[in-house]
């Protein structure tokens, strides 16, 4: 399957169930999501970036931590109509992370990415994108609320269009983040899949 193929399957899926969304999230997410912010350590000094937004599962949690600058961006149209009509006036860009210049560079302090990284096509793009649009000293965090198995195996489950859209090995990230720059990655799927890199100050 070529970028553009992907691409289209995978806005077409979420369009699809976009209107549906939020009754798919069970209530014991919420304590996931929770502990995985806790460990990033949003705060609200930061300038944050939530990439494959959907309809705004973490925007609500931000809020909660008094974070003030935000941004968002989804690929889906139907996605970002949600997330505005829960949240108006809200910073949120419908487009592919994977093209350059979407957000200036050395802007945010965070840039997270959340049961959102196996359905981009060149993940390549999604590291050297995230590491130009942070300031130094930031951090890209890619996470997801289940293991790396489970998560799998929901996709396989979930419909073709997204049958195929894996996770890589430990290994696998730890050589992206290298490869664009970041130091000190960490990959650890023990529990709900975390990853994080930091660019040099």
């Amino acid at each position: 399957m070529n970028g553009g193929t992907m691409e289209i399957q995978t806005r077409e899926f979420f369009d699809r169930h976009a209107a549906k969304w939020d009754s798919y999230e069970k209530p014991e997410i919420v304590p996931i999501i929770n502990a995985i912010l806790d460990r990033i350590g949003v705060s609200q000094e930061d300038e944050l970036l939530d990439v494959g937004c959907g309809t705004g599962i973490l925007a609500s949690h931000f809020e909660k931590r008094g974070v003030k600058k935000m941004s968002a961006m989804d690929i889906a149209p139907e996605m970002v109509k949600e997330y505005l009509r829960k949240f108006p006036g809200r910073k949120v860009v419908c487009g592919d992370y994977e093209e350059p210049g979407v957000f200036p560079p050395d802007f945010f302090t965070k840039i997270i990415i959340f049961n959102a990284f196996p359905h981009f096509y060149d993940r390549k793009k999604i590291f050297e994108n995230s590491y130009r649009y942070l300031k130094p000293g930031g951090g890209l965090y890619i996470v997801h609320s289940m293991t790396r198995a489970d998560l799998d195996r929901h996709h396989r489950e979930a419909g073709a269009e997204v049958a195929d859209h894996m996770l890589y090995s430990n290994a696998g990230f730890k050589e992206l983040y290298a490869g664009a720059g970041f130091k000190d990655a960490e990959v650890d799927d023990n529990g709900p899949f975390f990853s994080k890199g930091a660019k040099p100050v």
